[in-house]
């Protein structure tokens, strides 16, 4: 079964790139070598310009070739031109830490990030570079303190480009390398957006892996540039970076100020990620917050759905939380966010057995699976992997009144299919079978033209009292 996601508000050109667009995550980087002595070192101009003799700065279209013409090559050229930044950046990082250690590495650095020349590709440029300054602190252990100030620096300099301080930001935070999305616009030029990486995915760091995020621990000052950035940057992009690396920045006050974000920010998209950040960061005592999260219509899906997680987590031992989910199930609020109440909700079910839960995701099944293939989709993935059994008679008459075409309908035809071929015990899928002509004559008549509200309540609660007893039947077995 797949799952659906959201499409951002830009148009993504994502088919239009062989690669389906760009990912900046090196898996590999140069070995780390002590850098030779610095007496009478070149200037990091000269190795700006000793490294541009193998890397060729970045032309739009490769010499000599006629400029592309449609969107889909103006496109593809930019992309690969984002690359080339990417490459150069590390390149010549790599030859002034070569060559004349740490402190020419940030000298250069500090030099190209601080222009104001050039078109994209030099922005692109400043902001690869401003994102390698924790890699020069790890080739060369000296210079830690000098990089720590001079992300400052820039993370501190409003009249510096957003990306670049959005990239120092994350190397003082220890915010994984950024991944960017190459887009454009129906008549402008393609652009360049860089997003952070909040997942843990594995691999070999590379260097625009490398983190100042335990230097900033230890430096109050460093770890105080990140909350200024994060309640103060014009930029929602800068703001965001820097609420992910206040936790592991260390940074004293970061809970508070996280949990005041999330009630009160003016930009919606961060209230949600200051909630995202509190949960992933395993922070205490979140459930009054979750609950508020979730209540909250004009949150982000996102949060919504980990404000749920952090409610299930603590069911089982809080009945308050208990209660508040069961009501989320009967109500099916939040909408947007229906598919991870019922996963959260299945994974309590699976450890926690309790009769008011389950009736609670039988109500919300058949209220909803009408109307949210992503919630049909949730329900199936979960129940169809424990291979809870119970719930193939209520999947067969749903499907029974949805439409041929239906996502939705394929989905619990095919959980039902899954279910049939493996069934648990012999007894429970003959029950099972008994059970459907029954579900499906209930739920018949709940879609019929005509049938009050009343009465549809009063079927529901059949249909769940049946599925009750065969999913209690399941769990003495």
């Amino acid at each position: 079964m797949r799952r659906r996601g959201r499409i951002t508000a830009a148009v993504l050109v994502a088919a239009a790139l062989a690669a389906g667009g760009v990912a900046w995550r090196r898996r590999t980087s140069p070995p780390p070598s002590a850098p030779p002595p610095r007496s009478a070192a070149p200037s990091s101009r000269d190795f700006a310009a000793a490294e541009r003799a193998a890397a060729p700065p970045l032309p739009v279209a490769p010499s000599g070739s006629a400029a592309p013409t449609s969107a889909v090559e103006r496109l593809k050229a930019f992309t690969a031109a984002v690359a080339r930044a990417e490459t150069n950046a590390a390149l010549e990082v790599d030859a002034a830490l070569r060559n004349g250690g740490g402190a020419a590495a940030l000298a250069l650095i500090r030099e190209r990030v601080f222009r104001r020349d050039g078109g994209e590709a030099e922005r692109l440029s400043r902001a690869f570079l401003a994102r390698l300054i924790p890699h020069c602190a790890r080739r060369d252990g000296s210079c830690a303190s000098a990089a720590l100030a001079l992300a400052r620096e820039l993370l501190r300099s409003p009249d510096l480009d957003p990306d670049a301080r959005l990239q120092a930001a994350a190397g003082l935070g220890g915010v994984r390398s950024s991944k960017g999305v190459a887009y454009a616009r129906e008549g402008q030029a393609p652009r360049f957006v860089f997003t952070p990486r909040t997942d843990d995915e594995g691999g070999e760091p590379g260097p625009y892996d490398d983190s100042l995020a335990e230097a900033a621990r230890a430096d109050g000052a460093a770890a105080a540039e990140l909350l200024r950035a994060f309640e103060g940057d014009p930029s929602p992009d800068v703001r965001r970076v820097a609420a992910l690396g206040l936790p592991q920045g260390g940074t004293p006050g970061w809970e508070a100020a996280l949990r005041a974000a999330t009630l009160g920010d003016p930009d919606p998209a961060l209230r949600g990620a200051a909630f995202e950040i509190l949960a992933r960061a395993g922070a205490a005592g979140l459930e009054t917050l979750a609950r508020d999260v979730v209540r909250r219509p004009e949150q982000t899906p996102e949060a919504q759905a980990a404000a749920l997680g952090v409610i299930a987590r603590a069911a089982a031992a809080d009945p308050e939380s208990r209660r508040f989910l069961v009501r989320c199930l009967e109500t099916g609020a939040p909408p947007d966010a229906r598919a991870a109440l019922t996963r959260h909700s299945i994974e309590l079910l699976a450890g926690f057995k309790d009769p008011e839960l389950q009736g609670g995701l039988t109500t919300l099944l058949l209220r909803h699976a009408g109307e949210d293939e992503a919630l049909v989709d949730s329900f199936v993935e979960e129940v169809v992997a424990r291979g809870w059994t119970a719930y193939q008679p209520l999947f067969r008459a749903i499907a029974s009144s949805l439409a041929g075409d239906s996502e939705a309908r394929r989905a619990l035809e095919e959980g039902a299919r899954k279910l049939d071929e493996a069934p648990r015990f012999v007894e429970l899928a003959a029950r099972a079978r008994e059970n459907e002509a029954r579900v499906r004559a209930l739920w018949s008549e709940i879609v019929a033209p005509g049938t009050s509200e009343a009465r549809k309540a009063e079927l529901r609660e059949k249909i769940g009292a049946l599925t009750r007893e065969l999913w209690e039947l399941q769990e003495r077995r």
